[in-house]
């Protein structure tokens, strides 16, 4: 899956799925959000859960470049730590029964 594809096209794309996509790493992911893209502005929804390549720095890149993010799965995502989750409670406008 070339995620920097799907974030440069010109869709509105609000929910995305890739749990489990065992092939998709922190580089795929860091380039779907790169530069100030559409997806940034309008992606509310993101499950990457159960994706063991994914990784602190990964969940910084999402919260961010995702400004309208307001669930995120990151469910059995092992090398996310407590420093990840805890970046996620800090930020603002959060609310921790969604992220």
């Amino acid at each position: 899956m070339n995620l920097a594809l799907l974030g440069a096209g010109d869709l509105l794309i609000v929910q995305l799925w890739i749990r489990s996509c065992k092939s998709v790493i922190d580089k795929g992911i860091k380039s779907l959000f790169h530069a100030d893209r559409k997806i940034c502005k309008t992606l509310s929804v993101l499950d990457v859960g159960y994706m063991a390549k994914i990784t602190n720095a990964v969940i910084f890149t999402i919260t961010s470049a995702a400004k309208a993010l307001t669930d995120l799965s990151i469910g059995f995502c092992d090398e996310v730590t407590d420093a990840a989750v805890q970046m996620l409670m800090d930020r603002p406008n959060h609310n921790s029964s969604q992220l």
